[in-house]
């Protein structure tokens, strides 16, 4: 996939929540360090791992789209804290290296870039303790649920959500669309194949199609007997041939001994052997 010229912080935003959909994760856009007066810095987004089993930490994102914007932050990184201090693991996001370089980061601080339409890893946060994570500030979670709410009532958020739910049905219909067509293109090659092996020609009114098949299976059965009984009269036929070869083998072992008793070699038994009667027995 191509990357656009420029993608904008409503597109990384975009792309974050595809990242940490839900039900896995909580998605707050424009969260605050507080409330009332307390407030005084936001981060782009927050998430929140929602299932014990991949641990429950929080994330806070801060989106730069220019090289400039990530210059500034670089010089007062502490700024940061005022957000980062309630999370597990704090993230940058851009377009690409050229403007975050991971190298550049803090060393505590992960970067992610696009590639392929989607954010990657370029360089993995560090998981921070941050006390007892069990407890969470009053005042982060006032902000957190102000975010939340701020973002169930935005109509430009709606919008946004039925366009992305819309986008993500139509790339699953297309999908199964692709896979029925491969199903649809594989059949017909196997209607042609039939047809061109048996001479008969498949239309959608052929009333005989349940015939054709019937006499099809008639001859498939037909064939797997035939195929039987010619290997029984194969077995039939080598048995018989054996049986011979074992009364030649017997012929030829009373031949060698007639042989060897000519020759003075081996006394022969009378049962193989007669001397002719003398002229005077005669």
């Amino acid at each position: 996939m191509s990357e656009p010229a420029k993608w904008t912080a409503s597109d990384l935003k975009r792309m974050l929540r595809e990242k940490y959909p839900h039900p896995g994760f909580a998605t707050f856009a424009e969260v605050g360090n507080g409330t009332g007066a307390r407030l005084y810095r936001h981060a782009d987004t927050v998430v929140c791992s929602l299932f014990p089993s991949a641990g429950l930490w929080i994330a806070g994102f801060e989106i730069k789209v220019s090289r400039g914007d990530w210059l500034n932050e670089l010089k007062q990184p502490e700024k940061a804290d005022a957000i980062a201090r309630h999370c597990n693991y704090w993230w940058i996001v851009a377009p690409d290296v050229k403007i975050v370089n991971p190298e550049e980061a803090p060393p505590h601080w992960g970067v992610m870039t696009v590639h392929g339409g989607a954010l990657r890893v370029k360089r993995q946060a560090k998981h921070a303790e941050r006390g007892d994570d069990t407890k969470i500030d009053r005042a982060f979670a006032a902000a957190l649920f102000r975010a939340a709410e701020k973002s169930a009532r935005d109509p430009a958020r709606i919008a946004e959500t039925i366009a992305e739910t819309r986008e993500e049905e139509r790339r699953k219909w297309e999908h199964k669309a692709t896979s029925i067509r491969q199903d649809l293109d594989a059949l017909r090659k196997h209607v042609y194949e039939f047809e061109q092996a048996s001479g008969l020609k498949i239309e959608r009114s052929y009333a005989s199609i349940p015939k054709v098949g019937a006499i099809v299976k008639r001859l498939l059965d037909q064939e797997h007997t035939y195929r039987t009984q010619s290997i029984r009269d194969t077995i039939h036929e080598f048995r018989a041939a054996l049986k011979n070869l074992e009364s030649c083998a017997g012929a030829l072992e009373e031949a060698e001994a007639l042989i060897a008793r000519e020759s003075g070699l081996v006394p022969v038994p009378d049962a193989l052997y007669s001397a002719p009667a003398s002229p005077a027995e005669a």
